[in-house]
């Protein structure tokens, strides 16, 4: 029986350092999910004051291998991101603005119960740069490690 729900608490590399980030994953079908992550941190300079920051990111996911909770998925991720205050705003990951990309993840089961555990990577491409982006890379980085609970 799949889940109905899956709720997860992971690390967003939304700039570095790394940035706590919600995520809720819902199951379409046996084998399709829509996932979405929320995160927003502070990354502090000695001296150099602060930047904050929020990210929102969408994405439709196939399990390749296995099933929604526990197997291989691929997604193609939507993600927003704003520089709200500070010096590093052109720092951030995703880019501030619109971008979109492909991610590749894995999600298991390691014990009977509803802890899932995740992990995803992939790249960013920009569609649309925020005023506060700077010169950003064409194509950045991005990943998660997530810990959450599946909900029958």
């Amino acid at each position: 029986m799949d889940p109905v729900a899956i709720l997860s608490v992971g690390l967003l590399e939304l700039f570095p350092p790394t940035t706590v980030a919600v995520t809720a994953e819902l199951p379409v079908s046996h084998r399709v999910a829509i996932a979405a992550t929320t995160g927003a941190g502070i990354r502090s300079l000695s001296g150099g004051g602060s930047t904050l920051a929020w990210s929102g990111v969408v994405m439709p996911r196939w399990y390749v291998l296995g099933h929604v909770a526990e197997g291989l998925h691929v997604d193609v991720a939507v993600a927003y991101a704003r520089g709200v205050d500070g010096p590093l705003q052109s720092d951030l990951e995703p880019p501030a603005g619109l971008s979109l990309g492909p991610v590749v993840g894995y999600e298991t089961r390691p014990f009977p119960g509803p802890l899932v555990l995740g992990i995803a990577v992939g790249f960013l491409h920009d569609v649309w740069i925020a005023p506060e982006a700077g010169g950003v890379p064409w194509v950045q980085p991005w990943g998660d490690v997530t810990a959450g609970l599946a909900f029958w």
